[in-house]
């Protein structure tokens, strides 16, 4: 497996399946022997998502073997679950301890598309607003790229569709919401300059991933009322 070194920076993707790449371009790999690499990448995900604050011991143990009656050895497969993550991430400082709480500690300059999603969403409504359609459009385009699919597509669902915490699927339809607002703007902006043909491909395209969209259906029919 690639070997992380101290200086690595991550960049994290989200969107599909969750990917952490290191500075050689290279990919952490979650199946490293003794570990349970699903077990392993939904730790790092629930990690990474809860950021600063981390997660208390007890209910990243039930999160995870919330089957399991016996508390002790739910804490004894946690204790195993967090060394075979600190394995896979290279050491132990990306996963710190702090009393019942833990937490993970990305390299300093680590990228998260969704963090860039966002920013980029933001800034292309300013622009929109302040008469600059085409930078606005570049940063729709670059936003439209990022999303390669649902947020944590690869997660099992048996990890977050259960009746401890809903940590995914509201974050999930979030983001998709998102990106179909982009595929709409981009079609609204290209209609305007008369771009008839690119404004139906993007309306097209949210059509594809939400039959039933109904802001794609609606700048559809301004696109062919045009």
């Amino acid at each position: 497996r690639p070997r992380v070194g101290k200086d690595d920076i991550w960049k994290i993707r989200c969107f599909g399946r969750l990917r952490v790449y290191l500075s050689d371009g290279s990919q952490i790999k979650w199946d490293i022997p003794g570990s349970a690499p699903k077990k392993t990448k939904t730790l790092f995900a629930y990690l990474l998502q809860r950021g600063e604050k981390g997660a208390p011991t007890d209910l990243l143990a039930e999160l995870l073997w919330s089957d399991e009656p016996d508390e002790i050895k739910k804490r004894k497969r946690l204790h195993h679950a967090i060394t075979m993550l600190r394995k896979t991430l290279g050491g132990s400082d990306y996963v710190r301890r702090n009393g019942d709480y833990y937490t993970l500690v990305p390299p300093d300059g680590t990228w998260i598309d969704l963090a860039t999603f966002e920013q980029l969403c933001n800034r292309s409504k300013g622009l929109v607003k302040t008469g600059k359609p085409d930078e606005a459009i570049t940063l729709l385009d670059a936003a439209d790229r990022l999303y390669s699919g649902e947020l944590f597509e690869d997660l099992p669902s048996a990890y977050f569709e259960n009746e401890i915490e809903n940590w995914v699927l509201p974050k999930r339809t979030w983001f998709r919401d998102m990106a179909l607002k982009v595929m709409r703007d981009k079609a609204a902006i290209l209609r305007q300059q008369g771009l008839f043909r690119d404004a139906l491909q993007s309306c097209q395209k949210a059509l594809r991933m939400d039959p039933v969209c109904a802001i794609a259906h609606a700048e559809a029919m301004q696109i062919f009322h045009a």
